[in-house]
């Protein structure tokens, strides 16, 4: 028999904009749906919420391509990373480095009217402490 009860399911509710700390929570290759493949990344902040930012690392387009690089870069580096751990051969040594990482992410707020308001990452920066060792939540 099945069964379903939302009487006390809440409203799904965005972070507020501001800095959070972070860790990542899982990291996948994926492919989009016009066939490029892209870095997933799913981090879990503090306040327990999931945000999720994608790298298109292995996109047609070269800017495309060198921003998802940038990007990946400060949110490696803001992790703890130096230069001379930036070269990756295979994917799942770059994977293995990226579910290490954890830093302050600058969340933002994206209106979307078509698909739903969600948050998105603006920026990395290594967590004030000192502290970039995968949390413990």
């Amino acid at each position: 028999m099945f069964s379903v009860d939302l009487t006390n399911v809440s409203e799904f509710n965005l972070l507020e904009a501001g800095n959070y700390n972070a860790h990542v929570e899982r990291a996948e290759f994926k492919e989009s749906k016009a066939g490029s493949r892209y870095l997933n990344v799913m981090f879990k902040t503090d306040k327990g919420v999931t945000v999720f930012s994608m790298y298109n690392l292995f996109h047609d387009k070269e800017m495309v391509r060198n921003i998802a690089l940038a990007d990946l870069k400060k949110l490696l580096t803001a992790s703890g990373f130096k230069d001379g751990g930036l070269k990756f051969t295979n994917e799942s040594d770059l994977l293995e480095s990226v579910l290490s990482c954890r830093c302050e992410i600058k969340v933002a707020v994206k209106l979307d009217s078509q698909f739903g308001d969600k948050n998105i990452i603006k920026g990395y920066s290594p967590i004030v402490d000192g502290k970039n060792e995968p949390a413990p939540f």
